[in-house]
């Protein structure tokens, strides 16, 4: 199906005569109940059809099997004359007219019969299952589960009854469709076709690596033998649901391309999740009403309610655990075995049933697990707390607003999002790696920012709406990436107790800050040596080490790979330094970002944040992680692509 076809202009073209006829009889039963409104003829006299005529629009209302309805809108001229000869009057009136019509496309409408009288026309009547000019069928997105849950009754009324998985081979046996197995492409870029009329076809043969032809008959389902390898199982099961939603749903749309070219024979669908070879707005329609429809088929609503509900019970027992998200990454995963679907449709099916926790659950960024974690407020579909480094980078530089935000509150770079640096929101692990604390996870929009997602795709964004859900390590779907100003810190004391400690903190540091690095440094090291002491005499504790030389050194130091101590000595005396022993030097130190840009500012050596990507890094590492261990800061920007910090 390679373009859009117009039923309006099919009808224009085939049935204009009918049409036309209908009118005429119309206004030789009763010209005055044509209402024309004569500006000049004060009594029609003599009038005639003019050639005037214009079929403005078709509204089509869905019937079963392949009937259709529909309201043809006409506009027709009317030339008309005074009856009294005394005055010579005449004009051509306009008028619309609204005619009632039925047909089969099973038949090509051969059987097109007009099923009421003519009307003139007063506004469009409202239809119970109307459908686009393309005979694509309009559904809201409020009506899909119960969409889904007619088809069910349909085909399949079992799965309404108690949750169990759809067979998709067996629900395709119930619509008198055939499934089969073969390779379509050569590179898998299409997961199944949909046949509407036997045709010859050509299909991949991985064994002669060629193409060859074959006749495919009507009402086939053919499914790519890849998707099962290179995906998973559940994809293999929503292509074959995905293509019966095609055949219930799509074949009048089919028939009417048909009308126009006997050529076509199927749907194709490609990986990406758009159907291949178009470009119209209504065949987005088409594969957004599959992508929709078949994860609700699998999943109905209520069934997968009640499914749900027995699992957290049987988790909960199982784990001792009760919180939705140390619960929900397992619960999605038994969901997606019981159903036969992936794991992201589970996820998904979640979500739209109102579980918040289900939008932080498995996701990947940057190639690597995020935490399940839920916010206390519900963000909208294209917002997220997780964004990948590189935006976070990007972010830090060419965004005022974000920087802004950044640079007045202590926020850290953890787990892939903005959190606010305190004890109520952050820990260590038993690896000394700061990590969410169980109740930041909990409550995110407490101290986490939020950005906003927008789609970086070929397909469209009507049925790649759940996109925004599918982060997970398979995804190959890119977004681009916006700060959003919003559903960040909520007032509550504590938390601001806690901020105002590390400002204030940051704020003794100030106070020391020198023209000269090498002073800074030594006045930063003798006001920590301080606080070390107090805290000495206070535990009674004479083993905790002082800062010098030869403690960065440790701190910085990793099996061998580490700055010489003489460099570090030098560095500290101000006699030689380089760009990354300072940074090193800050981190081990743990300095907050206006700090350690100061001294690296004062310092000889100095960031080219214009052009040197590595020194972006460094610098975005000096503003976001300087609470985290050297080593943890060294391996997350060889991760990031940064030049080695030794």
């Amino acid at each position: 199906m390679g373009q859009s076809h117009s039923f309006t202009q099919y009808v224009s073209r085939r049935f204009e005569d009918e049409l036309s006829s209908a009118i005429l009889n119309f206004l030789r039963n009763d010209i005055e109940k044509a209402d024309l409104n004569p500006h000049y003829v004060q009594n029609i006299g003599s009038w005639e059809m003019t050639d005037d005529f214009e079929i403005k629009s078709v509204r089509v209302n869905d019937q079963p099997e392949m009937k259709i309805q529909f309201d043809v809108i006409v506009e027709a001229g009317i030339y008309v004359r005074n009856s009294d000869h005394h005055f010579d009057k005449d004009e051509t009136c306009f008028q619309w007219f609204m005619i009632r019509c039925m047909g089969d496309l099973e038949k090509k409408l051969d059987d097109f019969s007009i099923i009421e009288p003519v009307q003139v026309y007063s506004g469009s009547r409202k239809f119970d299952n109307p459908l686009f000019d393309s005979l694509v069928p309009f559904i809201k997105a409020e009506r899909f589960d119960k969409e889904a849950n007619n088809f069910l009754k349909k085909y399949y009324p079992m799965a309404l009854v108690q949750p169990c998985a759809v067979d998709p081979i067996k629900l395709a046996e119930n619509m008198g469709l055939a499934v089969k197995f073969v390779h379509i492409k050569d590179d898998a870029s299409v997961f199944g076709r949909c046949y509407f009329r036997e045709c010859e076809t050509e299909l991949y043969d991985p064994n002669t690596k060629s193409f060859y032809k074959t006749v495919i008959p009507e009402k086939t389902i053919l499914v790519d033998e890849d998707v099962y390898f290179l995906r998973n199982v559940g994809c293999m099961n929503n292509t074959i649901v995905h293509e019966c939603v095609h055949w219930d749903k799509h074949r009048k749309a089919f028939a009417l391309a048909e009308l126009y070219t006997s050529e076509l024979s199927s749907i194709e669908c490609c990986v990406a999740g758009g159907m291949s070879k178009h470009e119209k707005d209504e065949f987005d329609w088409m594969e957004w009403h599959a992508n929709s429809l078949a994860p609700r088929i699998q999943m109905p609503i209520e069934m997968f309610k009640k499914q749900v509900e027995r699992f957290k019970s049987e988790i909960r027992f199982e784990t001792g655990e009760y919180d939705m998200i140390d619960i929900i990454e397992p619960l999605i995963d038994r969901l997606a075995k019981f159903f036969g679907v992936s794991r992201i449709a589970a996820k998904i099916r979640m979500v739209e049933t109102g579980c918040e926790e289900a939008v932080g659950a498995f996701n990947y960024i940057d190639g690597h697990y995020v935490s399940p974690h839920k916010s206390g407020k519900r963000l909208e579909k294209n917002q997220t707390f997780s964004i990948p480094v590189q935006d976070a980078a990007i972010l830090s530089y060419v965004d005022e607003n974000f920087k802004q935000k950044i640079s007045n509150c202590p926020y850290l770079f953890v787990d892939n999002h903005f959190v606010l640096n305190s004890p109520l929101y952050l820990e260590q692990d038993d690896n000394g790696k700061l990590q969410l604390t169980h109740y930041a996870r909990s409550h995110m929009d407490e101290c986490c920012l939020v950005f906003n997602l927008s789609l970086i795709t070929k397909c469209g964004e009507k049925y790649h709406s759940e996109c925004f859900l599918n982060r997970d390590k398979e995804s190959n779907v890119s977004f681009n990436v916006t700060f959003h100003n919003g559903f960040e810190n909520s007032s509550r004391e504590n938390q601001l107790k806690a901020i105002q400690r590390t400002l204030e903190e940051e704020n003794q540091l100030r106070s020391l800050l020198r023209s000269d690095y090498a002073d800074t440094l030594q006045a930063i090291i003798d006001y920590k040596n301080q606080q070390i002491k107090r805290e000495r005499k206070k535990k009674n504790d004479s083993s905790i080490p002082l800062i010098d030389a030869s403690y960065i050194r440790d701190c910085i130091g990793d099996e061998g790979d580490t700055l010489h101590i003489d460099t570090i000595r030098r560095t500290l005396r101000g006699e030689k330094t380089s760009i990354k022993t300072l940074v090193l030097i800050c981190l081990a130190l743990h300095l907050p970002y206006s700090i350690s840009t100061h001294i690296i500012e004062s310092s000889p050596v100095k960031f080219d944040l214009k052009r040197n990507v590595n020194h972006q890094y460094y610098d975005f590492a000096l503003r976001v992680h300087y609470a985290e261990t050297v080593k943890t800061v060294r391996d997350k920007l060889i991760e990031y692509g940064a030049e080695p910090l030794v």
